[in-house]
């Protein structure tokens, strides 16, 4: 029996059980991408849950069992999540329940929960929020059809009168319950209303929590728990104020994560856009970040770029909303300071003058690591970015065209498949030959779609471009790179990322850091990290983190790593002129391009063991998201429905306090400690 479309809470619910309802808040699309999935996976838990609660009875008359089965109850629950993990991405990491007593606790919690979904939609024409109880009208509320010739006055309303008729008014029909009664029905909100694209959409649902909030005090009922909480989401908006958060200086002297250098930059002739108080100029950027005020120091090699030549990329300051706000600007510049060049601002999106410029980590390993969380549950997907690579190569014709702008969509996922799916219109596979001199995307896609480019002649291998002097066996051996070669089977990082191992205790830990006091404090989020070699990497970047193979605390030791290397962390010798290629074991003199990483460079291919070269990476934090699309991810739907559980039964009030599992946070706790915004 499903209690998705009840007619009020509790309707079917034993006395024993409490029934919670769900509105989800967020446009039609994000309810395809993750609200229907949640909705299912809860129809299911309350099916098998009430179930085993028939048969519990049936067995011992009198007698219920307080645990609601938790042993049983918990695989109802699971079951979806058991498709998708088999289903699943390849080169997936997931961090699995292992019987602790943070697993119980929730456990018995969910199973003794029945969950009712409401939706609250976005009425554009009244600019308010509404619950719906139809399921199938979803993100924006259809407007009701004029029912005589006052009705178009009405519509025209200020919006003053607008909030007072969604607080008690009906939306439609007289059949269907007053908005106020209806909101006072609704235990927990899950939203991302920046989904509706309008800042109008936001402040329509912040008022609609506070008419909710308000409406239940007055009830003298438990607060309304909204997941996550807007002021702590609406640090992601704006991607100036989270890169400023991720870099700040804890009392340990560490910032919560590692970021590439970041600027923000105002575009100067869009008047439209300008400000009194603005104070940047016309060609200046502003650093985000005590580590961005930095100059590079270093003259060798860089993850970026070369002492003469730098990659960058541009993107809106707008971190989420629109279309726009995915656009993202690639380049190659030989400037030594940070500027956009004329065909770059040509090239940027015209709805806003706000960019963030960044460093774009060309010369990372070439994939993208994939973080997705669930209150404590972190998940891990591995995307390659050859397609990335592949196409940032033909555009910038092998890497030697400056200043020529790469128009990439953030959410194109072409450029994060398999290599059989690049489709730029002159690669071919007499062309694959190296990759290490392009791009090793960090969160682009194309914004033309991927294969857009001319095919105006034959593309050059990396090898064709001048590189000065360098090593002959060194250039021998990158003439035989093909972009196949980079991609390392999805079984070797499964066994690279799996819970308990230094790399996934590294990404438990960064993400306890994200989530905790000092950072952004969120229960639904994820992000994306680059794996950056340890003589790429900053300074900065190789004092402010060990390699994400040689973490402290991890319960599960790589096989085929001797325990002398898995303990200690390699440090780059004091001599700024030497480095050592990847896998080849042996200092080189410095060339003026990084070496390709093939993936016999990250794992022997016979073992399955990891090679320096990647246990000794940093993990740098390119992006954050609020609440990301958990298709495919194991087990999701059933960590939402236990966070939804705890908040709603008050036995947790926050990510920040969560208890960590064992195996996603080796044991320990972060301490909390108070930091200072630059």
């Amino acid at each position: 029996m499903s209690l998705a479309s009840l007619p009020s809470p509790g309707a079917s619910a034993p006395p024993t059980m409490r029934t919670i309802t769900v509105a989800l808040c967020a446009s039609s699309k994000k309810h395809q991408q993750s609200f229907d999935a949640l909705r299912r996976a809860g129809e299911l838990h309350n099916e098998h849950v009430l179930q085993l609660r028939q048969h519990s009875i049936a067995r011992q008359p009198g007698r219920c069992d307080a645990s609601g089965g938790a042993g049983a109850a918990s695989t109802a629950a699971q079951q979806e999540g058991r498709v998708s993990s088999n289903n699943g991405h390849p080169g997936t990491s997931s961090a699995r329940s292992r019987g602790t007593e943070a697993d119980l606790s929730s456990r018995s919690v969910l199973n003794n929960c029945l969950f009712r979904f409401l939706n609250l939609n976005y009425d554009v024409q009244r600019n308010r929020m509404v619950v719906c109880v139809n399921c199938d009208v979803k993100g924006e509320q259809p407007s009701p059809a004029p029912s005589n010739a006052g009705s178009k006055a009405k519509v025209g309303q200020s919006s003053r009168v607008d909030e007072h008729a969604s607080a008690d008014g009906k939306v439609s029909g007289a059949a269907e319950p007053s908005q106020g009664a209806l909101t006072d029905e609704v235990d927990v909100v899950l939203h991302k209303a920046a989904t509706f694209g309008t800042s109008l959409a936001i402040r329509a649902f912040e008022k609609w929590c506070k008419f909710a909030q308000k409406r239940r005090s007055r009830q003298q009922r438990a607060p309304l728990v909204v997941i996550d909480p807007l002021e702590k989401v609406q640090l992601l908006m704006k991607r100036s104020m989270l890169y400023k958060l991720l870099d700040n200086m804890g009392d340990n002297g560490q910032p919560v994560a590692l970021i590439p250098r970041t600027f923000m930059w105002d575009f100067p002739s869009r008047a439209h856009c300008r400000r009194a108080e603005d104070t940047i100029g016309s060609s200046a950027a502003t650093p985000l970040g005590i580590h961005s005020f930095t100059l590079m120091e270093e003259k060798d090699v860089r993850a970026n770029g070369t002492a003469t030549e730098r990659w960058w990329i541009a993107k809106p300051d707008e971190g989420t909303g629109p279309a726009f706000t995915h656009h993202l600007v690639i380049w190659l510049t030989r400037d030594a300071d940070v500027t956009v060049p004329a065909a770059v601002k040509a090239a940027l999106p015209t709805e806003t003058c706000r960019f963030i410029l960044q460093e774009f980590y060309a010369y990372a390993l070439p994939v993208v690591l994939k973080v997705y969380c669930v209150g404590s549950h972190i998940n891990v997907k591995v995307n390659p970015t050859v397609n990335l690579l592949s196409y940032l190569w033909e555009q910038t014709h092998g890497s030697t065209a400056a200043d020529v702008p790469v128009m990439m969509d953030s959410q194109d996922k072409t450029f994060f498949s398999a290599v059989t799916g690049v489709s730029t219109a002159r690669l071919q596979s007499s062309l694959s030959t190296t990759a290490s001199d392009a791009d090793y995307g960090t969160q682009s896609a194309t914004w033309p779609p991927m294969g857009a480019g001319k095919a105006a002649g034959a593309l050059p291998s990396p090898t064709e471009r001048s590189q000065g002097p360098s090593n002959g066996s060194a250039s021998a051996e990158q003439s035989l790179i093909t972009w196949e070669s980079m991609i390392a089977p999805a079984d070797k990082w499964n066994a690279f990322l799996a819970p308990g191992t230094p790399a996934h205790t590294a990404i438990s830990k960064l993400a306890q850091e994200l989530s905790g006091y000092a950072g952004i404090g969120l229960s639904l989020y994820g992000f994306d990290v680059l794996l950056v070699p340890q003589y790429l990497a900053h300074t900065y970047q190789r004092k402010g983190a060990r390699g994400i193979g040689r973490t402290e605390g991890a319960t599960v030791r790589y096989e085929g790593v001797p325990s002398s290397l898995s303990k200690t962390a390699l440090r780059p010798s004091g001599s700024q002129g030497m480095h050592t290629l990847p896998g080849a074991g042996a200092s080189v003199p410095p060339s003026p391009v990084s070496q390709p990483f093939r993936a016999s460079d990250m794992f022997d291919l016979a073992s399955g063991a990891p090679t320096s070269l990647l246990l000794d990476s940093i993990p740098v934090v390119i992006d954050v998201n609020y609440f990301p699309g958990y298709k495919g991810i194991a087990e999701a739907n059933q960590h939402m429905l236990e966070l939804i559980a705890l908040k709603a039964t008050h036995l947790q009030d926050g990510s920040s306090r969560m208890t960590w599992h064992a195996d996603t946070s080796a044991g320990t706790c972060a301490k909390k400690r108070r930091c200072s915004m630059m």
